[in-house]
């Protein structure tokens, strides 16, 4: 059997090796982390653009509807006889015009609103991936210093074991 000695060193080495092991694969695995979320995030960036488009378009869909409607109205009115310029028919002209602007606003805004939490959501995944970063920079620190502690903890209590040479000379 190995000198309490020659023991210690043995679990202190072990131990060192199974804890920056142990860092080196929390580390990874937090890189990896970060990696994918950078990626999350970029595909949030471009789904933001992509929403604010669509955006445009049904706004200008909308638009267009709206402009069809009054073409109608102006129409139908016409055919009947009654002045379309005039009284009552121009406000029921004039009010679908408003409506359907402030629905093509709202319509905008509800995109925007979308495309706003996406960029929020790719900044937090930013961030989130930045700390990740961080912690794995410190995870390989970590684990050699918890294999430090823990081989010499081991190695303590190898040579203070009540079997060992140390406690031999004392009995």
């Amino acid at each position: 059997m190995c000198d309490p000695i020659t023991m210690g060193a043995i679990y202190i080495g072990a131990e060192i090796y199974k804890g920056n092991e142990q860092g080196k694969a929390t580390s990874d695995q937090l890189i990896s982390q970060a990696s994918v979320k950078d990626y999350n995030a970029r595909q949030l960036r471009k789904d933001a653009v992509n929403t604010l488009e669509t955006g445009k378009e049904a706004v200008g869909i909308h638009r267009a509807k709206v402009q069809q409607l009054k073409s109608n109205q102006r129409a139908t009115i016409g055919a009947s006889g009654v002045l379309v310029d005039d009284g009552t028919t121009a406000d029921i002209i004039t009010d679908t015009a408003t409506m359907g602007e402030a629905d093509a606003l709202r319509i905008g805004d509800n995109y925007k609103s979308q495309a706003d939490t996406m960029v929020e959501q790719a900044q937090f995944l930013n961030e989130s991936a930045a700390n990740d970063l961080s912690v794995a920079s410190d995870a390989r620190k970590k684990g050699f210093i918890t294999g430090l502690l823990g081989g010499g903890t081991a190695a303590a209590g190898q040579w203070y074991d009540h079997k060992s040479a140390a406690n031999q000379g004392a009995q």
